[in-house]
């Protein structure tokens, strides 16, 4: 018989659900189930923490903060509400990428927002994700093939180690932190001048990496990258004179890098 970590406390979640759903109905906000869910809890005198902060580290070093909107059971469980049409994959992939940062042992997800009540019990079966570099193949096509195979491994492998669902500057700061450990030479752009006609007419943040003085590197956390933000590192490659740009998005749960050639 399978065990089921946290048989009756998930039991009873969806039970509290259930009942907030039949009572308000789906169309209401995010915020507004929470605070019903934590009026319940607080009814039924069961343990928890709103919003509680937890700090989020790589490599022993610290990369940004997480808030669960509850946690259960001495922090082994997390309850992440939703009111969306539906659960997706990457709602799932997320919360598992959270559990897996703060060790936690199950997650909850409960979407009461929808027609009906739909929940989602997902257990932590990522914290054992190797940290190690990725053996990825030399591509002889790449414009500075080697060099360009050490940042495209530094980069799989902080996507490997964090997965998806946390914000631009937790996978900036994880993938300097791996340029580092890696023994890949870097300086951090935090911001360049926008010139016309030989005159400075502002600065304007970057916070990218220029590689070795040869690549230069944008990690992002976009639903869809655009012609802007393409538009944005092209201008950054003129000013720096750098012939090839690596732009990373870490939001879909397979890495998604584009090339831009100057």
């Amino acid at each position: 018989m399978t065990h089921l970590l946290h048989k009756e406390l998930t039991y009873y979640l969806r039970g509290l659900g259930f009942r907030i759903h039949k009572a308000l109905g789906g169309g209401h906000s995010e915020a507004n189930y929470e605070t019903a869910v934590a009026s319940v809890l607080d009814a039924d005198q069961v343990p928890y923490l709103r919003q509680h902060t937890y700090y989020i580290h790589y490599r022993n070093q610290p990369i940004g903060e997480y808030r669960p909107d509850f946690t259960l059971a001495n922090g082994a469980l997390q309850l992440d509400l939703k009111a969306t049409p539906q659960i997706t994959s990457l709602h799932k992939a997320q919360l598992l990428s959270y559990l897996a940062v703060i060790n936690a042992e199950l997650g909850f997800i409960m979407n009461i927002g929808a027609r009906s009540m739909q929940y989602a019990r997902l257990p932590n079966f990522l914290s054992s994700r190797q940290r190690s570099p990725l053996q990825r193949p030399l591509d002889p096509t790449l414009l500075y093939p080697a060099l360009t195979k050490q940042v495209l491994d530094a980069l799989y492998t902080v996507h490997v180690a964090l997965g998806t669902g946390f914000w631009h500057k937790v996978y900036r700061r994880a993938a300097r932190i791996e340029l580092a450990e890696v023994g890949v030479p870097f300086v951090f752009l935090r911001e360049l001048p926008l010139t016309y006609a030989g005159q400075v007419i502002a600065m304007r943040p970057t916070r990218l990496m220029l590689v070795d003085q040869k690549v230069l590197v944008a990690t992002v956390a976009l639903d869809r990258i655009t012609a802007t933000h393409t538009e944005k590192l092209r201008w950054a490659q003129r000013e720096t004179n750098c012939k090839l740009a690596i732009l990373a998005n870490f939001a879909p749960t397979q890495l998604d890098v584009r090339f831009l050639r100057m």
